[in-house]
């Protein structure tokens, strides 16, 4: 198995994790289960664009800092208390 795939394959199960959280935050916050849902879709479109894409370089790096930028967007929002009452 190549890196590239290892890290498909270990990208689709967070992705799995955070939609599991994200059902679990929806009595607790308004604000934390988008947050989740969103990093599960773009963790989980990384993971098929960086196998099935043949020109998946610079799409499945794309993918993958939009991913990021979604989870380090979630935890300035939980740090700040946002949702919480």
């Amino acid at each position: 198995m190549t890196r590239l795939r290892l890290a498909a394959v270990l990208s689709g199960a967070a992705a799995v994790m955070h939609v599991a959280a994200s059902a679990g935050h929806v009595h607790e916050s308004l604000v934390l289960a988008p947050i989740f849902a969103v990093a599960a879709v773009l963790q989980l479109a990384w993971a098929v664009v960086s196998t099935l894409v043949r020109w998946r370089t610079l799409v499945a790096y794309a993918v993958e800092a939009a991913a990021l930028a979604a989870v380090a967007a979630s935890f300035v929002v939980l740090a700040s208390g946002v949702g919480h009452a």
